[in-house]
């Protein structure tokens, strides 16, 4: 069985998703063909001199060349690049139906070009998160079954809600099954689904236990100090960010380092004077290869959300990392989700519990809590989802 998926997230992302890591998992016994997500005309204007946007120049604007080896990942793992698309966020009724249809003709003729490219007889149809496009397909490319999957609130992103939140309502009632990463996203998913599934992020154990396993060179841009590193890492938003926890973790451990890694998208931790506390410091993005080297030089990682609608929805990837790599871990409790974890994890009700955890942590670690965390994320693996999926979809992949 072949498996064509349709992503929101593009293959050569710096960031790890859930789709791409199940892509490779799936990899591993199956042809897999990634859609990423339709370039716009604007989109392909603004990243034209990125790096991920030169080399597909060719399939965007003439759809030719449009498949793309990763045999570095997988033999089996093919990205395809559909044409290019025109920008319609802006508009309503009507005419954002008309334009809705012009742009899927870009993703069916992809899909099209890669079943006659590669001779696919039957095939399991995935849209990950991306409801904008191929909501019904021909039928003279009809999958086998059509998965929908959710992987986080659409109604909390003004620009996506716009047209996004109806869409996939109408995607969930017509997919065969529904898939979803949270409890909460399955609460609200059954409203539309008849069929919807629990499938949670997992994490690489074995990319991430290598924190534990190998030794790595300090990486030269983490501070250099014998203090104890309290460790976040993953997106700095606004919408997710305590940030008023993050600077009583600063003010009341002035012995410890608070290292947050990855991409910043306000100026609100400046607020909180952050930008100026000599043991906080931001580094930029790094890559998920990158992120064990930096791991193994925490003593306690840390998942400092805000507890409201959008975190609610929220089972994050970085839980199951910070456990393969075996750090002791405190969090907030923002949802159904993360509160799982809160025999193997500090699951903090108040600031002042999490500022407390934080010593607690550090002070009973041991290398029986260690293993013990390692083995819990082994049970997360992405290669116990794709497991997982085999049930759901009642289909040996």
């Amino acid at each position: 069985m072949d498996i064509i998926i349709l992503t929101m997230s593009r293959w050569d992302e710096p960031y790890s998703s859930t789709i791409f890591s199940l892509a490779k998992e799936f990899a591993h016994r199956h042809r897999v063909f990634y859609i990423d997500h339709p370039y716009t005309i604007k989109d392909f204007w603004q990243a034209n001199k990125q790096a991920n946007a030169p080399h597909r120049r060719k399939a965007l604007l003439f759809g030719n060349d449009i498949f793309t080896s990763l045999a570095h990942l997988s033999p089996n793992l093919i990205a395809v690049t559909p044409r290019l698309t025109l920008p319609i966020n802006w508009a309503n009724g009507g005419v954002y139906n008309f334009l809705a249809r012009w742009n899927d003709g870009s993703v069916i003729a992809a899909i099209r070009k890669t079943i006659q490219q590669y001779n696919i007889k039957q095939y399991l149809f995935i849209n990950s998160f991306d409801p904008f496009f191929a909501q019904q397909l021909p039928p003279d490319i009809a999958p086998t079954q059509y998965i929908y999957q959710s992987t986080d609130a659409m109604q909390q992103g003004a620009y996506v809600a716009k047209h996004g939140v109806k869409l996939e309502q109408e995607m969930m009632k017509r997919a065969d099954k529904t898939l979803v990463t949270s409890k909460q996203l399955l609460k609200y998913a059954q409203q539309f689904s008849a069929n919807a599934h629990l499938l949670p992020n997992a994490a690489d154990v074995a990319l991430f236990n290598q924190a534990v396993s190998q030794h790595f060179a300090r990486p030269t841009d983490l501070p250099t100090t014998t203090q104890p590193i309290i460790m976040y890492t993953g997106n700095i938003s606004q919408s997710r960010m305590d940030f008023a926890l993050l600077q009583k973790i600063a003010q009341q451990h002035p012995n410890k380092q608070l290292v947050c890694i990855g991409p910043v998208d306000s100026p609100e931790h400046t607020k909180y004077g952050l930008d100026k506390m000599p043991n906080v410091t931001f580094l930029p993005p790094k890559t998920i290869e990158q992120l064990p080297a930096y791991l193994q030089y925490a003593q306690c990682c840390i998942i400092p959300f805000l507890a409201n609608e959008l975190t609610q929805s929220i089972y994050p990837l970085k839980i199951n990392e910070y456990l393969a790599a075996g750090k002791p871990v405190v969090t907030t409790n923002f949802s159904e989700d993360i509160a799982d974890f809160a025999h193997i994890a500090h699951v903090a009700q108040s600031h002042t519990d999490f500022v407390q955890a934080i010593q607690t942590a550090l002070d009973t670690n041991t290398p029986a809590l260690q293993q013990a965390r390692i083995a819990l994320a082994q049970t997360n693996s992405w290669t116990e989802r794709a497991k997982q999926l085999d049930r759901i979809i009642n289909y040996k992949l």
